[in-house]
């Protein structure tokens, strides 16, 4: 036998099989990864008036008025900056009235979530704990733009 051809051959086996590795490790990883969201829009709790379980309580949105693409991936922050109720959120809702993602937090907590805008329309927040007299209030604390999707 001559060594040098095995050793030629063994050399192009090798060579062939890191490169099949390397391809297959790079496809698997580009099918992985989702692009960045592509903004942030952060929710606070607003505050009118009165304590405890008669305070008039309203969703700030920031920036507001935002449209974006289908298809574009958001980022929502959720700041709870206020101390009632003890847990406090809301539930992203799309266009359609469904429920996507639902957010919550302690006082002074943060939760986040991203989301994929799948249809045009307007995406609005609702709360779903009850958080004082505005708390079934549309524009308040139930039916609030978070933001829109234009095809």
């Amino acid at each position: 036998m001559n060594i040098k051809a095995i050793s030629r051959t063994l050399l192009i086996v090798i060579v062939v099989v890191i490169i099949a590795v390397a391809g297959i490790a790079g496809y698997l990883l580009s099918t992985s990864q989702q692009a960045p969201p592509k903004a942030t829009i952060s929710v606070y709790v607003g505050h009118a008036g009165g304590s405890g379980d008669q305070s008039q309580l309203y969703w700030i949105v920031m920036p507001a008025n935002q449209t974006f693409k289908v298809g574009d991936r958001i980022k929502i922050v959720f700041n709870n900056n206020y101390t009632f109720p003890s847990l406090h959120g809301f539930q992203i809702m799309d266009p359609n009235g469904n429920q996507i993602a639902s957010l919550s937090a302690g006082p002074n907590g943060k939760a986040e979530t991203v989301i994929t805008l799948s249809v045009a329309g307007t995406y609005k927040i609702n709360c779903p704990y009850f958080c004082g007299p505005w708390h079934n209030e549309q524009g308040k604390m139930q039916g609030v733009t978070l933001l829109k999707a234009s095809s």
